[in-house]
C-alpha cells in the first residue's frame, strides 16, 4: 500500500510497507524492548532460563506455542503481540522534499499571521481618522463603526 501526497505543482509517494514484515517473534520482541522489559524478567514470569526465552524470542513458531503465557508477563494480550508492529512499527521517514515543503507550508503560515494582525491593526487605525476627519468637518456620524 502506498500513500499519495498532492501537493500543487508536486506529486510524492510515501511507501508505507516496511522492509520486512514483522513476524509474532520479532512483535513480542519489539514490545519487549518498547516497554524496557528485559529477557530475564519475562523469562522468569514463564518459568524458563533466559537463554530458552531467547530462543523462544526468536522463532515465530516457538513463541505461538507460548503466546498466551508471554502476553500475561508483558501483562497485555495475545491481539496486541500479535498486531503490535502494525500499530507500533518504525514509522518511515519523510523525504527531504516533503520535508521543506512542510517548512515552507509553516512559513507561509506564520507570515499569513502576521498579515492578518496588521491589517487589523491598520483597519482599527483608518477607523479612528475616518470618524476624526467626519467628526472635526462637523459631518454626520460615519458609516465606518467599529
Amino acid at each position: 500500500m502506498s500513500l499519495f501526497i498532492v501537493i500543487p505543482n508536486k506529486f510524492i509517494v510515501l511507501n508505507r510497507l516496511l522492509h520486512t514484515v514483522m513476524g509474532l517473534a520479532g512483535n513480542i520482541k519489539q514490545y519487549r524492548n518498547d516497554h524496557h522489559i528485559k529477557q530475564e524478567y519475562v523469562a522468569d514470569k514463564i518459568n524458563v532460563h533466559q537463554t530458552t526465552y531467547h530462543r523462544i524470542e526468536n522463532n515465530d513458531e516457538r513463541s505461538a506455542k507460548r503466546l498466551s503465557e508471554i502476553a500475561d508477563a508483558l501483562e497485555t494480550t495475545p491481539d496486541v503481540l500479535r498486531n503490535y508492529h502494525l500499530t507500533n512499527g518504525p514509522k518511515p521517514e519523510l523525504p527531504e522534499t516533503v520535508k521543506t515543503l512542510l517548512v515552507e507550508k509553516e512559513t507561509l503560515i506564520e507570515n499569513l499571521h502576521v498579515e492578518n494582525t496588521f491589517l487589523k491593526h491598520y483597519t482599527t487605525y483608518l477607523h479612528r481618522v475616518w470618524n476624526e476627519y467626519c467628526l472635526g468637518h462637523n459631518r454626520e456620524r460615519p458609516v465606518l463603526n467599529k
